[in-house]
């Protein structure tokens, strides 16, 4: 869960402020990224230490700093481990 809140939803943010032209404010450190929600998740299987898993996450909506992904865990070979959606929100720390 934790890995797929640090890329689905932090890392993402991350990507999506800088996208607006924000890459400045990120620089200075006046903005970080908070982990808000879980919603809808769903546990397929478990990993093991050393094991490679792939995250992908699909925008459900980015606007006023919010954003709220359908994330996904799979194995190298496809197999599901986890999905739902999770949300966050950019906030100023200035």
């Amino acid at each position: 869960m934790e890995a797929m809140a640090q890329t689905g939803v932090v890392a993402f943010g991350l990507y999506l402020v800088m996208s607006q032209g924000r890459e400045e404010e990120l620089k200075k450190g006046g903005l970080t990224t908070l982990f808000t929600v879980i919603e809808a998740v769903e546990f397929a299987g478990m990993v093991k230490p050393g094991e490679r898993v792939i995250i992908r996450g699909e925008k459900i909506y980015f606007r006023k700093g919010n954003l709220k992904a359908k994330v996904g865990m799979e194995r190298e070979n496809g197999e599901p481990v986890a999905s739902g959606v999770l949300a966050g929100m950019g906030v100023n720390l200035q």
